[in-house]
């Protein structure tokens, strides 16, 4: 995922790790692995993002000219995939990610290693919309971790197949899987909080998807809680959740309270990412439809307005070529 220019300070696991899974589009929120000591909510701007980018690459092309280890090899290529797939830049990530899966192959002992570089790929093909390749790559990793036996592995599979059923609009095992994975991740003490709200959104998602939003609402209350918790106010995850919530609400019917949150959300995301962002132009999409419905045409118009010159400008620049807006939330309810 990912996705957006934002990553969590967790060694080599990012933001992207929870934003894949909640907008599935809340896909890359993506998959790095490795411990995490726990979220230090410092974000990078697009610039910033573009300077690990060039770090990364960097120690890629060191790597690669060393006689070390390919299994260290193959993390660096991990994380770099998903910088670039933080940053839209699809074709170089999933370029990254075949490299990190051809360096683990190499070594007999890397089985969960290769099993996220092949979620990591899964993500990408279901950013840009290629849903066949995402599920038997999810569905492979998933394989791989379920002979590994390892829990917290297999939740992060059963995670991402549920962010992928609700892309595919397959509310039945969108809500098998992310009942799974909720139970595991919910249940372990130790779990990482960005994994608890990552799974808390993508069961109110499934089951906003069941059209059950009375429960998805909970659930979207309970991850915003999490998230106030773990990250200032003006930080995108909070402003995202908060935008989710609203959206459960309108769809359950609760203008009031919905218009109030969506105006909230937007506008931390709209600060913290701005309308180069594919993700953050999908959810004011979203929004402008919400004011049409309740009558603030104006107001509609004048995001509208804004949103097609931020598209014209992305399609000039070249960055959207393969690209598809990452979070695409009306798909889920």
């Amino acid at each position: 995922m990912i996705n957006m220019a934002i990553q969590l300070q967790l060694g080599t696991r990012g933001i992207a790790q929870m934003y894949t899974t909640l907008a599935v589009c809340l896909v890359g929120l993506s998959m790095l692995t490795g411990a995490a000591p726990g979220i230090n909510a410092q974000m990078l701007t697009k610039d910033d993002l573009h300077h690990e980018i060039a770090r990364y690459e960097a120690a890629v092309s060191n790597a690669q000219s060393s006689t070390g280890s390919p299994v260290e090899l193959g993390r660096l290529r991990v994380y770099l995939a998903t910088l670039y797939e933080d940053a839209g830049l699809y074709d170089q990530s999933e370029k990254m990610f075949d490299g990190a899966i051809r360096s683990f192959k190499r070594s007999p002992m890397s089985s969960l290693d290769l099993a996220a570089a092949i979620d990591g790929l899964g993500t990408v093909y279901l950013d840009t919309g290629r849903l066949p390749d995402a599920e038997r790559a999810e569905l492979n990793a998933l394989a791989i971790r379920e002979s590994a036996g390892q829990k917290p592995e297999l939740a992060r599979s059963w995670l991402h197949l549920s962010t992928l059923y609700l892309r595919q609009r397959s509310a039945a095992k969108a809500k098998q899987y992310g009942v799974l994975a909720a139970n595991e991740i919910l249940s372990e003490s130790n779990a990482f909080p960005e994994d608890k709200i990552s799974a808390l959104f993508a069961l109110s998602l499934a089951l906003g998807l069941s059209h059950e939003y009375t429960a998805a609402i909970d659930y979207s209350q309970n991850a915003l809680d999490l998230l106030r918790q773990n990250f200032r106010p003006d930080d995108f995850p909070v402003g995202f959740g908060t935008f989710l919530l609203g959206y459960a609400q309108w769809k359950a019917g609760n203008l009031a309270a919905a218009g109030e949150l969506m105006r909230q959300g937007s506008f931390v995301m709209g600060r913290q990412l701005g309308w180069w962002s594919p993700g953050y132009r999908s959810v004011m999409a979203q929004y402008a439809r919400f004011l049409r419905q309740t009558k603030e045409i104006q107001s509609a118009k004048s995001i509208e307005r804004e949103l097609q010159r931020a598209v014209t400008a992305s399609k000039e620049a070249g960055n959207s070529r393969r690209a598809r807006d990452t979070i695409d939330i009306a798909a889920f309810f």
